[in-house]
C-alpha cells in the first residue's frame, strides 16, 4: 500500500535573504510572500491576516516586517495608493536584487534591517490597533501636527487708554471742573465748546458764575455759560431774562417752568427754543 501524495505546506527561509537582512524573521516574511506568489501571476495576493496567520503573528508583527522588505527593496507592493483593497506583493529575485545593489555598494553601505524583533515600522507596533485592514505598512498614514501656544503671542497687549467722548480740551474742562465742580453733560459739551472759544476768558467765566449762584438760580445748571458767558453780558435783576427766573413775586407755577427750562438746556434744547415755549 502506498501513502498519498502528502499535501503539508511550508514557507522557505532563504539564507541569502538572512544574509541581506541580518534577521531571520524578515527572511521568513520574505518566504511566505514568495510561498504565495508561485500561485498566480507570480504576485502575493494574500491578506495581512492571512500571511500573519501562516506565521504565527501577530499582524503588527508581520507588517513590521514587511516595511523592512520593502525598504531594501527585497519585495514591491503593485498598489501602494490604492484604499480599501488588499495589498499585492511582488518578491524580488536574488539576481534582480543583487544587480540592483552592485552599484550602490561602493556609495552607500548596504540596508539592514537590524538584528532581532527590534527593527520596527514608524507606522505600526505591537501593542496599537490597526485602524484600516489593509492599509499599506510603508506609508505614513499621520500629517505632522502644529502646535499653537495660547501663552506664545505677538500681539500687542497693551491698552490703549480711551479717550474722552466729549469734544472739550482737557484744559477746559478741568476749568469748568475747577469752577463748578462738576464736570458738563455730553449731550451740551459741543454747544459750550462753541460758546467758550478757543481762548475762553476765564476771569469773565468766573463772574458770570458767581453772580449765577448769588442770584439763587441753579448752580448745577449751564445757562450761565451758553447765554450770560456766550452773549457776554449779564442781565440786571429783574430786567426779565432768563436770569431773572427767580424775581421776588414768583410763584409756584414760575419755579416748576423754571425747573422744566433748566432740564430742557440740560437735554439739549436750545435755550431761546425751550424759553419761548415755557413763556419765560
Amino acid at each position: 500500500m502506498t501513502d498519498a501524495p502528502s499535501t503539508e505546506t511550508y514557507t522557505p527561509c532563504f539564507d541569502w535573504v538572512v544574509q541581506a537582512t541580518g534577521d531571520s524573521s524578515t527572511a521568513l516574511a520574505y518566504g511566505v510572500i514568495w510561498r504565495y506568489a508561485q500561485m498566480r501571476a507570480a504576485r502575493c495576493y494574500a491578506s495581512y491576516q492571512r500571511l500573519s496567520s501562516e506565521l504565527g503573528w501577530s499582524r503588527q508583527r508581520l507588517m513590521r516586517h514587511l516595511q523592512a522588505l520593502l525598504a531594501l527593496e527585497l519585495i514591491t507592493c503593485t498598489n501602494p495608493k490604492a484604499h480599501g483593497v488588499t495589498r499585492t506583493y511582488i518578491p524580488v529575485s536574488r539576481q534582480r536584487w543583487l544587480a540592483a545593489q552592485a552599484p550602490l555598494s561602493q556609495g552607500r553601505p548596504p540596508r539592514r534591517a537590524g538584528e532581532g524583533e527590534g527593527a520596527a515600522p514608524p507606522t505600526s507596533d505591537e501593542s496599537s490597533p490597526v485602524s484600516e485592514p489593509d492599509h499599506p505598512s510603508h506609508e505614513t498614514s499621520t500629517q505632522p501636527v502644529m502646535f499653537h501656544d495660547p501663552n506664545n503671542t505677538n500681539r500687542n497687549t497693551t491698552k490703549t487708554p480711551s479717550r474722552p467722548s466729549s469734544s472739550l480740551p482737557k484744559n477746559q474742562l478741568q476749568t469748568l471742573r475747577k469752577l463748578t465742580g462738576a464736570s458738563p453733560p455730553a449731550a451740551l459739551r459741543a454747544r459750550i465748546q462753541r460758546a467758550l472759544g478757543s481762548q475762553p476768558d476765564q476771569a469773565r467765566l468766573r463772574a458770570c458764575y458767581e453772580e449765577w449762584c448769588a442770584r439763587g438760580y441753579n448752580p448745577r445748571s449751564w445757562a450761565w455759560l451758553l447765554e450770560w458767558y456766550a452773549q457776554n453780558a449779564i442781565p440786571p435783576q429783574g430786567g426779565g431774562s432768563v436770569a431773572s427766573a427767580y424775581p421776588s413775586t414768583a410763584t409756584a407755577n414760575d419755579f416748576a417752568r423754571w425747573r422744566q427750562y433748566q432740564q430742557a438746556v440740560q437735554e439739549g434744547e436750545d435755550p431761546d427754543e425751550a424759553r419761548s415755549r415755557l413763556h419765560l
